[in-house]
């Protein structure tokens, strides 16, 4: 749930600035998500890793650019996942549970 709370902020930062927040905190600046201040995950306590240029996700056709620390939901990371290319559209995210393995190839 924590991830979908920051779905909304990076959504219309990027909409606002057709643009990815150099850090994951200046979400928190977004008018109207002033509450969405967590950037941890409620599991294992670590703070979400926020890597604008992604990772590959399983499918290829997106890439993880927020995603826990520790894989500490059963082996497994919770993650957002973008398009690789998100044309001119708007940008579409979704929250995606990503197998360890992913994360030591």
């Amino acid at each position: 749930m924590r991830l979908h709370d920051v779905c909304g902020p990076l959504l219309l930062y990027y909409a606002t600035n057709r643009a990815l927040p150099a850090k994951l905190e200046q979400l928190s600046d977004v008018r109207a998500f002033e509450t969405v201040k967590d950037f941890t995950c409620p599991a294992s306590g670590k703070p979400y890793v926020y890597n604008p240029a992604g990772l590959p996700a399983p499918d290829r056709s997106m890439r993880l650019i927020v995603y826990d620390a520790a894989p500490a939901h059963g082996g497994t990371r919770w993650a957002i996942a973008i398009p690789i290319s998100p044309g001119e559209g708007p940008l579409v995210a979704k929250v995606v549970a990503v197998p360890e393995s992913r994360f030591s190839d």
